[in-house]
């Protein structure tokens, strides 16, 4: 009779927390280097101060970690994901991506894709500082 063959997958959770901590940290200096390099406008009929209101928030396993700002209506949060938000105060929508009356004016896009550049690098720096821990 042969014998049936069994894969059994061991999970290092210490690892995994290492990892997640590692993309949280890149994920936070990415959201501090997007709203430091992003200059948004503050024209009059949009009322001073609302559109220089950067946020970000970074949530792990289900639970906020990082960021000053508050869950956004429509963000998933799920056990299993890091997940990070960052955004305007209310009228930035309008400028970022424009009105039937108005031309987008993107004040948050350029920066944010100059950075998708340097993203990999940056959490590959954070993440790998995480595991030397392991060896």
């Amino acid at each position: 009779m042969a014998r049936k063959v069994r894969t059994r997958t061991v999970i290092n959770r210490r690892a995994l927390d290492a990892v997640t901590s590692g993309w949280v940290n890149g994920f936070e200096d990415l959201a501090k280097f997007t709203l430091e390099s992003t200059k948004p406008p503050d024209a009059a009929p949009f009322g001073e101060g609302l559109v220089t209101t950067g946020d970000w928030v970074i949530y792990a396993k289900g639970k906020k970690v990082a960021g000053t700002g508050n869950k956004p209506r429509g963000l998933k949060v799920r056990r299993e994901y890091v997940v990070m938000a960052l955004g305007w105060g209310f009228p930035g929508r309008f400028q970022e991506a424009g009105t039937i009356k108005q031309p987008a004016r993107p004040f948050a896009t350029p920066p944010w894709m100059s950075m998708t550049q340097r993203m990999a690098n940056t959490l590959r720096v954070y993440v790998t500082a995480r595991l030397r821990r392991f060896r």
